[in-house]
């Protein structure tokens, strides 16, 4: 039990300082003090004065409410984990607006419930309440963000505000406000995947090291491959595109060079699906059959995956040490990723290419 931590807490809430607190309750500012920083505890003598000048139960300044409450969070955590895995989305929403009922200050509930309105933006269904959902998750971040002490939290809602704002069709984007809390993060160089792999300096914390520079690897790798479409100035062109999408490919084979992508599947099948759209602009008939069947091909790879808690191990040697579960990953979509793949297939690009027997089966 954190009974100093609650106390010091509540204190605070009530813009009470230790002198105040020591004087009401006839006792001396260092006897507050130890309470606070866990080297002693107050008289059980004192909880009901206690609990009447903080304004808190018995119950909550012994910590036993907000372990239950931990309790019933997790709960809701691992439930909405599960529903993303399925990419639920109006599940999750459902999900977390319960939970701000039952638990309105809580600032897991809010910035749960803000991810969840930011991804209801890229999905057709919400189309008549994205609008509204919008404001509804900026709101929560502004809220989030001024009351909110927590890092760990802050730091989400960062990235959630970020992305919110950044969206051009969003009725709330706002280029300046997405710059300035972009900015509120720390650099690259001081995130915690990078500092992790070099705070293991033991014989014990080699393995944990090892661990953490190969999965490492796998971001770095991800961020590259899907930033390199982005790094010219001049609007990109047809061939311009397909030499970025074609370089992304050379690494993700140079980092997973055995063909075990895991997760990575979905990331070389949207890759061809670009390719295929590239080549079919141009009007490849030969080379956009060979990105549409690569794309199919690693879309079932991805939809193969195994079910969450069966791990699987990358096998590529800069990447062994790392773990594949899909207990780990979230999607805002509910089809299998094949189905993603057939769906790019009906845009106008193709049309060139309806009727021929290859495309007709590939796509049918």
């Amino acid at each position: 039990m954190k009974i100093g931590e609650n106390i010091r807490n509540a204190r605070r809430r009530q813009d009470m300082t230790q002198e105040q607190l020591a004087e009401y309750l006839n006792l001396s500012v260092s006897a507050v003090s130890q309470w606070e920083s866990g080297r002693t505890m107050p008289d059980i003598a004192l909880l009901p004065a206690l609990t009447q000048m903080l304004g808190v139960s018995a119950d909550e300044l012994l910590g036993i409410d907000a372990e239950r409450t931990k309790q019933e969070i997790d709960a809701y955590v691992s439930k909405s984990a599960r529903l993303w895995r399925v990419g639920d989305v109006n599940g999750v929403l459902r999900l977390w607006r319960e939970a701000v009922q039952c638990y309105p200050k809580n600032f897991t509930c809010l910035c749960n419930l803000a991810h969840v309105l930011l991804g209801t933006l890229y999905r057709d269904e919400f189309a008549a309440s994205q609008a509204d959902n919008a404001a509804e998750c900026a709101a929560l971040c502004e809220r989030i963000l001024r009351d909110c002490s927590d890092p760990e939290i802050r730091s989400s809602v960062l990235q959630t505000a970020v992305y919110l704002y950044a969206n051009r069709n969003a009725p709330v984007a706002d280029e300046q406000k997405a710059e300035a809390y972009a900015k509120m993060l720390p650099s690259l160089y001081c995130s915690r995947e990078l500092l992790l792999a070099d705070a293991y300096t033991t014989e014990e914390g080699r393995e944990k090291a090892l661990v953490t520079r190969h999965c490492l690897t796998l971001d770095l790798t991800d961020l590259l491959c899907r930033n390199l479409p982005h790094l010219r100035r001049e609007d990109v062109s047809t061939e311009n595109d397909i030499l970025a999408q074609e370089t992304a490919l050379k690494v993700w084979n140079a980092v997973i060079c055995d063909g075990n992508f895991l997760f990575y599947h979905c990331r070389i099948a949207d890759i061809y699906r670009q390719l295929a759209c590239d080549y079919a602009a141009l009007g490849g008939r030969e080379e956009t059959l060979r990105c549409i069947r690569l794309a199919f091909a690693h879309a079932d790879a991805f939809d193969g995956l195994p079910e969450a808690g069966d791990k699987r191990p990358y096998t590529a040697p800069w990447v062994a040490a790392a773990v594949f579960d899909s207990a780990d990953t979230g999607r805002n979509y509910t089809e299998a990723y094949r189905e993603l793949v057939r769906r790019t297939l009906e845009r106008p690009c193709f049309d060139f290419l309806r009727g021929d027997p290859e495309f007709d089966t590939l796509s049918g």
